[in-house]
């Protein structure tokens, strides 16, 4: 039944972390965590170790989503690597820690890259890391040029039908769409939210 319910809950805990529920998000995905170590499945707690990084990342819980990915990539978890080494980068960056991250993303460049990988969602988000990296170090205009490239890169996404791509998480990987699931729509509000963000630290009285 635990087989079964893994990715149950990965699913329900990556809903709830897009709708902003984050406290139950980390609850749920603590569960998923803590019944796949139980099973004494390497596998198992690998995958839940990546899908809760990807929570505590998206609750701002840097610290622990960096050490997460770690292990979740160091267990062999079946995920996209690519997507996980930047997603452990920008965990890096909030983190207070913009030299690593940057070590991230150049190994990030050299995974092999699948259909389950989504090619064309990588472009985007590696560009988004390392604005967050040069912002990191203080170069406003670096970083923000790379937002702005994300952004753009996202938009024309949205422009273009991925949806056939989207099922290559499931067909490659076994896992429910839903799970780790690429939205442009969502990443590109993320991406202008940042940006105005920027916008508003810099402007002058």
């Amino acid at each position: 039944m635990t087989v079964i319910e893994l990715p149950c809950l990965a699913a329900r805990a990556f809903v709830l972390s897009r709708l902003g529920r984050h406290e139950q998000a980390l609850s749920v995905a603590g569960e998923q965590l803590a019944k796949a170590e139980r099973m004494d499945s390497p596998a198992a707690a690998a995958l839940a170790r990546h899908d809760a990084g990807l929570i505590w990342l998206a609750a701002g819980r840097y610290a622990e989503a960096a050490q997460l990915l770690a292990e979740a990539l160091a267990g062999g978890a079946e995920v996209s690597r690519p997507a996980g080494r930047l997603a452990r980068a920008e965990a890096l960056v909030g983190s207070g820690r913009p030299d690593e991250a940057a070590e991230e993303v150049r190994l990030a460049a050299l995974e092999p890259v699948r259909s389950s990988d989504q090619p064309w969602a990588l472009v985007p988000r590696m560009a988004r890391v390392q604005g967050l990296i040069a912002l990191a170090r203080g170069d406003q205009a670096t970083g923000r040029r790379l937002l702005r490239e994300a952004a753009a890169a996202w938009q024309h996404q949205l422009e273009r039908n991925a949806g056939a791509e989207l099922l290559a998480n499931f067909v490659d990987l076994g896992r429910a769409p839903i799970a780790g699931l690429v939205e442009p729509e969502w990443e590109l509000r993320r991406l202008t939210a940042e940006l105005a963000k920027l916008d508003a630290h810099t402007e002058v009285p």
